[in-house]
C-alpha cells in the first residue's frame, strides 16, 4: 500500500473487479424479490455469493442487544451494493437477528433538468420509484435540497431507528477517498440519542475489509460534531484511502492515544 493520500486515481488493487455472471444473477433475484417478496437477507447472500470470506475488525464493538446506528465510508472501489452486502454480512455474524430489520439511509438528489426529461429516462424513474417502495421498510429516502420532504425523511427515521438499526454514509456521495462530512450530519446523528458506530470498508487484495470502530464519545461542543465523526471514520481506513483527513487524524490519534503501561505506573507513584 504506497499510493499518496492526494492521489486521486489511486491503485488498482483497491478497486473490486466486476464479475458480471455474479452481477446479471443478482439483478434477475433483485427483480423476482421486489416484485414478490423483499428480503435483505437474500440480496445480502447472492451479493456475497463466490467471494472471498470477509475481512472483520471490532464485532466486540457492536451492541449485543438494542438499535444502533452504522456511520459508514461511502466507498466507490465497487458499485455500492457490494459496499453495503459487505457491512451487513459483518454485522450478520453477531447480530444476525437485526438483519431483515435494518434501515438503510440514502439520499434523493433533486434533479436539475429544466426540460422535460425524454421517455426512456422517466421510465427508468418510475421503475426505481417503484423500486423503492416496495423496498420502503429498509430503504428511507432522505430528499436533498428539499428541506419540507426532508425534515418529513428524518423524522420518520427519527422514530424508526428507535427500533431498528440503520446504515448511513455520511459523505452523502461515493467516492474512493474518504471525503467531507455533509453539513449537519454529526449533529443529527448525536440527537438520536443511540450508539453512533463508525465503519470503514474497503476492497483490497482481493477480498473486503470491514473495520467496527468504538461507539462515538460526543464532544461537549456540537460545532465539533462532523469533525469528529469523519476523524472516527477515517481512523478505521488505510492511509491511503483517508484522504484529506490523513493529516489531522494523526494530530488527533496522538492526542488521543492510550497511555502506555510505563505512563500508568508513572501516574500512579
Amino acid at each position: 500500500m504506497t499510493a499518496k493520500a492526494d492521489d486521486k486515481t489511486f491503485l488498482p488493487a483497491y478497486r473490486a473487479p466486476r464479475v458480471w455472471w455474479r452481477v446479471t444473477l443478482f439483478w434477475i433475484w433483485y427483480t423476482i424479490a421486489t416484485v414478490i417478496y423483499p428480503r435483505f437477507s437474500s440480496l445480502v447472500f447472492l451479493r456475497r455469493f463466490a467471494d472471498k470470506p470477509i475481512q472483520v475488525e471490532g464485532l466486540e464493538n457492536l451492541p449485543t442487544s438494542g438499535s444502533f446506528v452504522l456511520a459508514a465510508n461511502h466507498y466507490r472501489g465497487a458499485i455500492t451494493l457490494d459496499v453495503i452486502a459487505a457491512i451487513l454480512a459483518a454485522v450478520q455474524q453477531i447480530r444476525p437477528e437485526v438483519l431483515e430489520e435494518f434501515t438503510l439511509v440514502v439520499g434523493q438528489r433533486a434533479s436539475k433538468r429544466k426540460k422535460k426529461p425524454p421517455i426512456p429516462a422517466r421510465l427508468t424513474k418510475k421503475l426505481i420509484n417503484y423500486s423503492y417502495r416496495r423496498w420502503s421498510k429498509n430503504v428511507l429516502r432522505v430528499a436533498l435540497g428539499n428541506e419540507r420532504a426532508s425534515i418529513k425523511a428524518l423524522r420518520e427515521w427519527k422514530m424508526r431507528v428507535k427500533q431498528h438499526p440503520a446504515l448511513v454514509f455520511p459523505e452523502g456521495k461515493a467516492r474512493l477517498v474518504f471525503g467531507n462530512i455533509r453539513p449537519g450530519a454529526g449533529r443529527w446523528l448525536n440527537s438520536l440519542g443511540l450508539p453512533i458506530i463508525p465503519v470503514g470498508v474497503w476492497w483490497y487484495n482481493g477480498g473486503w475489509h470491514v473495520r467496527i470502530g468504538k461507539p462515538l464519545i460526543w464532544s461537549a461542543r456540537p460545532e465539533l460534531y462532523e469533525v469528529q465523526l469523519g476523524l472516527n471514520i477515517a481512523a478505521l481506513l488505510p492511509q491511503e484511502l483517508a484522504g484529506r483527513w490523513l493529516d489531522n487524524l494523526k494530530i488527533w490519534q496522538e492526542v488521543h492515544r492510550e497511555p502506555t503501561e510505563q505512563h500508568e505506573l508513572e501516574k500512579s507513584c
